[in-house]
């Protein structure tokens, strides 16, 4: 009885740190229940009976400050709305998974899926940003649903998730995962009473232990890649190349180097006649823009 006694007063101390956030209703209801066991102890002991105060009290203190500091960790490493692991938790159990994969077998691979829901935004304009909490909730349900327990999942944005698929023996195997999340999502919600479809850009990024250095952030990174490269060629998923990510760099460079040419004046304008062939005059011009790149 003495256990019970402290465990439960224990318990009590954690759920009132779970449930309240706020500091003044958290160290409120604290004190509260401290008083409510002295005031236990004290009738009990009129009555000529005794039950342990310190102990639980203890319990309780201890209880709630190692809850509080569970929900800070929990806070820091994963979504608030759908409780999915963010970004950083993800990136952590990701390259935690690569680093134990065996190094010669034919699941040495891994695969991560980068999932964006289309036309997130329309529905936030049309039904309210309340209407896109739940279909975000519901999606990550779906998706937590069409995996094993040993597939971490992830938000890893506003309408963006990821997968992590270890131990990948072929694409097609990662296909098949792909199609079945994909399935999932593209079946009907209804959100406000009103029944709505949505569709899903997926990009694949895989590498294998054995052959590559394999890097959780650059995995990421790549399948982002990829299903942006998705999204441009209308396909519902695109599975990583590297001169996607050339491509990519090599953009964004020239956009660097366009900025650096204003400054620079490194852009001459010239006027290119236009001569008509019957009457041999000038018609007219075009302005044209000529970069003089130094290297290029």
């Amino acid at each position: 009885m003495e256990i019970l006694w402290l465990a439960s007063w224990s318990a009590l101390g954690s759920s009132i740190a779970w449930r309240l956030k706020h500091p003044l209703y958290l160290g409120g209801a604290v004190a509260i229940a401290v008083a409510g066991l002295f005031a236990a102890c004290w009738v009990l002991f009129a009555f000529a009976g005794w039950v342990p105060f310190a102990a639980p009290t203890l319990g309780l203190l201890m209880a709630a400050g190692c809850m509080m500091t569970y929900r800070v960790f929990h806070v820091t490493y994963h979504d608030a709305l759908t409780g999915l692991p963010n970004r950083a938790m993800f990136l952590k159990q990701a390259q935690r998974t690569i680093t134990t994969l065996p190094q010669q077998s034919s699941m040495s691979s891994v695969a991560i899926l980068f999932l964006d829901l289309n036309r997130f935004k329309v529905i936030n304009e049309s039904f309210g940003h309340q209407a896109g909490d739940n279909l975000l909730i519901q999606a990550a349900q779906r998706i937590r649903a069409c995996v094993s327990v040993n597939h971490s999942i992830a938000r890893v944005g506003g309408n963006e998730f990821a997968v992590l698929l270890p131990q990948i023996k072929d694409t097609e195997m990662v296909a098949a995962i792909a199609d079945k999340i994909q399935g999932a999502l593209n079946e009907s919600i209804v959100l406000n009473g009103q029944e709505i479809f949505i569709t899903t850009s997926v990009g694949i990024a895989m590498g294998t232990v054995a052959k590559d250095d394999i890097q959780a952030d650059k995995l990421l990174r790549d399948a982002h890649t990829a299903m942006y490269r998705a999204k441009a060629l209308g396909k519902p998923r695109q599975l990583f190349a590297i001169s996607m990510h050339n491509t990519a760099v090599s953009r964004l460079q020239l956009e660097s180097e366009l900025r650096q040419a204003i400054k620079r004046q490194e852009f001459v304008l010239n006027y290119q006649p236009m001569v008509s062939l019957k009457t041999g005059k000038i018609t007219g011009f075009e302005a044209l823009v000529r970069w003089q790149h130094p290297k290029r």
